[in-house]
């Protein structure tokens, strides 16, 4: 954050009951950052602190980074180039980095600003948390982030869904601004049964939505496509074909390629 090109900008940072001295470490940071530290007891998931967070917020724009990633120095610099009257959500693409080496960069897709809320369900999220600029006025406006913990490693992706509906128009910056770290192993996002539940659970809302029953069936295909895609990863059963196949059936363009792409590699 030092580092940063563009200078105006504070740093509100939630500790979610950190045992690694984050506020020892923050005080050394004080002469050349903005900061405003807020402790909370651990919560269990990322949305309690993140709404605590906002609601500090006073700038006009929101800019997300978790603590495990971070950005190029160009970073901000580079979304307030973007801004303009026309969007109130932008993103970009991140790169994975592993405690060894660089990766692949996540490269994020446009999303339909006709209809972003059905955009976001059918062609699956694009957007990386800690990759995304909000202004400021549409979160005081929404809910924040869900505190549903049944929603826990999803509450990122449910809430740019919500934010589709509501008002949200996303703008695409197709560069490389930040770093998206990967561990060893994930402590909330569960490749597993539990996984499985949670999107069962963030998408029957939808399913049932008055407003989107003409899309019901590309719905229901990326559901699959997202349980097949966890079954196939974590090598649970080989249920998961079933899973993308009704995908491939069912889903919108994308989701059918997505799709038939795993099931050539069988």
């Amino acid at each position: 954050m030092v580092g940063q090109t563009f200078k105006d900008f504070e740093v509100i940072v939630c500790d979610d009951g950190s045992t690694d001295h984050t506020k020892a470490i923050i005080t050394q940071f004080a002469n050349n950052l903005n900061i405003k530290y807020i402790y909370n007891d651990n919560w269990g998931g990322p949305a309690k602190p993140r709404n605590i967070g906002l609601k500090e917020v006073s700038g006009e724009w929101t800019c997300f980074l978790d603590s495990d990633d971070w950005w190029k120095a160009s970073k901000l610099e580079e979304v307030k180039k973007q801004i303009s009257k026309d969007y109130n959500i932008y993103y970009h693409s991140l790169q994975i980095v592993t405690s060894q080496k660089e990766l692949d960069i996540i490269k994020c897709r446009r999303v339909n600003n006709k209809n972003p809320k059905l955009d976001l369900l059918i062609n699956l999220n694009t957007l990386l948390t800690s990759s995304v600029c909000i202004e400021s006025e549409l979160l005081k406006r929404s809910q924040g982030f869900s505190l549903d913990k049944d929603f826990i490693g999803l509450e990122d992706y449910k809430f740019w869904i919500d934010l589709g509906g509501s008002g949200g128009v996303f703008k695409r910056i197709n560069m490389c601004l930040g770093y998206y770290f990967v561990g060893d192993s994930d402590s909330i996002t569960f490749e597993d049964e539990r996984q499985i539940r949670r999107f069962e659970q963030l998408y029957d809302p939808y399913l049932n939505d008055p407003a989107l029953i003409k899309s019901r069936e590309r719905i229901i295909g990326s559901l699959n496509f997202h349980i097949g895609r966890i079954i196939q990863d974590a090598n649970l059963n080989k249920s998961y074909k079933q899973y993308l196949f009704k995908a491939f059936l069912m889903g919108g363009v994308r989701v059918k390629l997505m799709a038939l792409k795993r099931l050539i590699k069988l």
